[in-house]
């Protein structure tokens, strides 16, 4: 299932004259008309949920409001509900930019692990000083046991967002479960399948459900989605007791897991993060947390 394009193409034009440089209100009618549409629209898109809150919030009216109900709306406002809409807006003007659709028959068993094309993720994040982010994923590439691992530092901007709560500690979490991932499918190729295992119930949520009530979470996981569409992605929430070696990768205690994998005759391939991820991740200081 899909949007036409000629409705994706008259949906931007009235996005367009809801934005602040066009003018600072709009009448109650056409937002109405418009969040309606959008939410028509998110079936096909199951992430668009997150960004439909604040629309909903804009246009229904409290207890105190009602009397306003008939009056044009500040949809350029400077209010915290107006801001939130024009950022729903926005993050609608780039989705619709691009191929929306939804498949009506996936794969409705996934395939177990060590099966061609699967692969297994374990991912952590902390945010105490000195701390970051990191994961591995077991695999045999050419004929021999490896290990695939990340562990990385915060640059300094990004920790201190993450331990004031500018950036939310589960868009931590999902940061590093995505970059991991990214990682491990560039890595490996030819992935179909990836069992992302996090100690975040919030990631492994948004992993499963393709959207998240935090704007944050719900961007990370877009991008992880729109860089691999054909990979078929399921998040397990795994107790953080269970989870030492990405827990070591996060807290800088690498050689831990280098020591581990050479006792087992494994070779370590080290696994970096994409560019654009900290690029979307500093973006991500400026949106709303839900």
């Amino acid at each position: 299932m899909g949007i036409p394009d000629n409705k994706k193409e008259g949906m931007l034009v009235d996005i367009q004259k809801m934005h602040p440089d066009v003018s600072r209100v709009t009448s109650n009618k056409d937002v109405e008309r418009a969040v309606g549409r959008l939410g028509h629209m998110s079936i096909m898109i199951p992430e668009a949920s997150a960004f439909m809150k604040p629309l909903y919030r804009f246009h229904t009216p409290g207890k105190l409001e009602g009397y306003r109900r008939k009056r044009p709306l500040p949809t350029g406002g400077d209010t915290y509900k107006s801001k939130s809409f024009q950022a729903g807006l926005d993050w609608w003007a780039v989705a619709l930019k691009s191929p929306v659709s939804v498949p009506l028959a996936p794969r409705l068993k996934f395939p177990k692990v060590g099966e061609q094309g699967h692969a297994l993720v374990f991912t952590d994040a902390a945010r105490e000083e000195g701390t970051g982010y990191g994961g591995h994923s077991p695999a045999m590439i050419n004929g021999s046991p490896s290990l695939l691992a990340m562990g990385k530092s915060w640059p300094q901007d990004i920790g201190d967002k993450l331990r004031n709560n500018i950036l939310s500690m589960p868009a931590g979490e999902t940061f590093g479960a995505v970059v991991v991932a990214d990682a491990t499918i560039r890595a490996l190729g030819n992935v179909t399948h990836l069992t992302l295992m996090t100690d975040c119930i919030a990631t492994a949520s948004t992993i499963n459900s393709g959207g998240s009530g935090s704007m944050q979470l719900n961007a990370l996981a877009l991008w992880l989605f729109e860089r691999h569409p054909r990979v078929k992605f399921l998040g397990i929430h795994l107790p953080g007791v269970a989870n030492g070696a990405a827990d070591s990768l996060s807290r800088g205690r690498v050689s831990n897991v280098v020591d581990e994998a050479k006792l087992c005759g494994t070779k370590i391939v080290w696994l970096y993060p994409h560019r654009s991820a900290f690029e979307l991740l500093r973006s991500l200081a400026d949106m709303p947390q839900r």
